[in-house]
């Protein structure tokens, strides 16, 4: 009986944690993700349109509220907590080098494109 009861601590500590990384993982990676997927598109716009880059950052800035609600509808119906982990900061690790290689690239600001 007392070995029962441990039991069904154990397991129902075990899916506490699970849940409490779970929204870990969904609000701050996912916050993580979508801030650098916002980075990179504003220099990645900036770049390859004629687009001033405060506008580019602005439409960026705008779909990066859509990109984070993707992420968190995903990271909670993903399969395994330590997928939605890998993929968020390696997806964010990955886009935030990405940015790094182009922003020597752009103009400094005050010099024509």
């Amino acid at each position: 009986m007392m070995e029962t009861a441990l039991r069904s601590k154990s397991i129902r500590a075990k899916r506490v944690v699970k849940i409490l990384l779970r929204v870990l993982g969904a609000v701050g990676g996912g916050y993580a993700f979508s801030a650098m997927m916002v980075a990179f598109g504003a220099v990645t716009l900036s770049l390859i349109t004629p687009l001033p880059r405060g506008e580019a950052t602005m439409l960026t800035a705008m779909l990066g509220f859509l990109i984070y609600l993707l992420v968190l509808l995903w990271a909670f119906s993903a399969r395994r907590v330590w997928l939605v982990w890998l993929v968020l900061a390696g997806g964010a690790a990955g886009i935030y080098g990405l940015t790094r290689i182009l922003m020597p690239l752009l103009p400094t600001i005050g010099e024509a494109k």
